[in-house]
């Protein structure tokens, strides 16, 4: 029920975000054991895998936030020194027909770490690299 709730209501709000989106800078972050990718699915979306992350805000630093939303949607807490930032400055990514700022970061794991959702999240998986949704040019940083 909420996953449908939270599809009508982007639906409903996509011309509103469809302007403000560009706007923000958001944070996208590449948890990766050996050649998996963790993925989630966010309630307020549309049925798609898409990296863990979110919204940065204005007096935040990128690692700050990468961390925050690790933390808020899976339970994953780091340490600074854990995680990489690939981008410094945001990349425009279209994602669900929306024109996206992001930063990308990086955390690397030797073992699967362990994730209590939140309820922002409705499911999480483990892709390949090949298959995560990263853009091509990310990638070929990594």
């Amino acid at each position: 029920m909420r996953k449908t709730l939270g599809h009508v209501a982007f639906v409903l709000l996509w011309p509103l975000a469809w302007f403000y989106a560009p706007l923000f800078i958001r944070t996208r972050i590449i948890v990766r054991v050996k050649s998996e990718v963790l993925v989630v699915k966010n309630w307020f979306a549309l049925d798609v895998w898409q990296l863990p992350g979110g919204g940065k805000s204005f007096k935040e630093s990128g690692i700050q936030a990468a961390k925050r939303e690790l933390l808020e949607e899976l339970s994953i807490d780091i340490e600074d020194k854990d995680i990489k930032q690939i981008t410094v400055e945001p990349i425009l990514v279209k994602s669900q027909g929306l024109l996206m700022r992001y930063q990308y970061f990086l955390v690397e794991f030797d073992n699967k770490p362990n994730i209590k959702l939140s309820r922002e999240i409705t499911q999480q998986n483990w892709l390949s690299f090949d298959e995560a949704p990263i853009p091509r040019i990310i990638k070929n940083q990594i």
